[in-house]
């Protein structure tokens, strides 16, 4: 009996077709002892399938491109990135505050949270730096632990005079204008300023810091933004090296771009005698204002940057009657190969 059961199962299996017997593995059997560089290229074509998916869900391109009202919570899907590097780090210094004190995050169901207190716009409040954002301002924790102030001008470690701008709650952090430095941080080293207008011009953050402290500052941005956006796991991310210095602190930007805005006219309708066209500010923006100030040279730029900036300010003065509307002027040094035999000393040499 039991022989002929046996035959009978050897020739049920033998009648099955290839086909049907290749079915018993599995598409998705992986061995145990896969290999690191193959687990890390399945996960990279996930990615790359998943955000496939993610456009097709969307419409395509060309649904993409139909402008659309941006609400402001829908800045951080809309690409807003300024908004959204700030917005992160913001949380992340909440997260790194809390955990710090040992505060464990309220489970939802609990008691509902404290509603915060924020000062009123254009109060003044003392506050102190913890770290400087993506952005190069400084960020300044709440007595709550619960909201950021974002303080420009600052370095972790500052005791600072700030006064409010504007409050984002939904974010978690509020904008403030630089007042003055209480107490300065170990960091802060103000005889690094060469700027007269460093503490409001927009163009630059961190003259207050040494060279080797902005170096790894930028390093750490970098660090950031592949942590943040690069959509990979942190086993796999990329090791960070040094920022590459520069021979020169300052005098080393090769492209400044000044603007000045719409020109004012004399009114038409005045019998008054002809007066002349006034020459607006000729520079960059004042931090968090859309104010142009009026800025004659910039040490950052190269000496050859810095004298075109100077004859095109002198430039826009005398035609300034020309002008309808404001203007960006780009100050760009380039460089030229010429042949030994070709060069010109008073042609390719600035006088001045």
């Amino acid at each position: 009996m039991f022989k002929s059961r046996f035959s009978l199962l050897q020739r049920s299996l033998r009648i099955q077709t290839p086909t049907d017997s290749l079915r018993v593995y599995s598409t998705y059997y992986r061995p145990d002892d896969a290999t690191v560089d193959h687990k890390i290229g399945s996960y990279l074509r996930n990615i790359v399938r998943e955000n496939r998916m993610k456009q097709v869900n969307a419409g395509g391109k060309r649904q993409q491109r139909k402008k659309r009202r941006i609400a402001p919570e829908d800045l951080w899907e809309a690409g807003e990135h300024g908004e959204k590097n700030l917005q992160l780090d913001c949380q992340q210094l909440i997260e790194r505050e809390r955990r710090s004190k040992g505060e464990d995050e309220q489970i939802q169901g609990d008691k509902p949270a404290a509603k915060k207190t924020l000062p009123e716009p254009f109060t003044e409040i003392e506050v102190t730096v913890s770290e400087i954002s993506s952005g190069g301002d400084g960020l300044a924790v709440s007595e709550d632990g619960n909201h950021v102030y974002v303080v420009p001008f600052t370095v972790p470690g500052d005791k600072a005079l700030a006064k409010v701008v504007k409050h984002n709650p939904q974010a978690g952090y509020s904008i403030t204008d630089f007042v003055k430095v209480i107490e300065p941080g170990p960091q802060r080293d103000d005889t690094q300023i060469k700027c007269q207008y460093f503490g409001k011009c927009s163009g630059c953050q961190l003259q207050m810091l040494s060279y080797k402290d902005q170096l790894e500052h930028k390093r750490r941005v970098v660090e950031k933004a592949y942590a943040n956006f690069s959509g990979l796991i942190p086993e796999v991310v990329p090791q960070i090296g040094d920022t590459f210095p520069s021979p020169l602190t300052y005098n080393y930007h090769t492209k400044l771009t000044p603007h000045f805005g719409k020109v004012r006219r004399p009114n038409k309708e005045d019998d008054s005698p002809a007066q002349e066209v006034e020459v607006p500010p000729i520079g960059f923006n004042m931090k968090n204002q859309s104010k142009t100030m009026d800025i004659e040279d910039c040490p950052l730029g190269t000496d050859i940057v810095r004298v075109g900036l100077k004859k095109e300010r002198k430039r826009v003065a005398d035609t300034i009657a020309e002008f309808s509307q404001g203007a960006t002027i780009l100050l760009r040094e380039t460089t030229a190969r010429i042949p030994k035999s070709e060069f010109d000393e008073n042609k390719y040499t600035d006088s001045e």
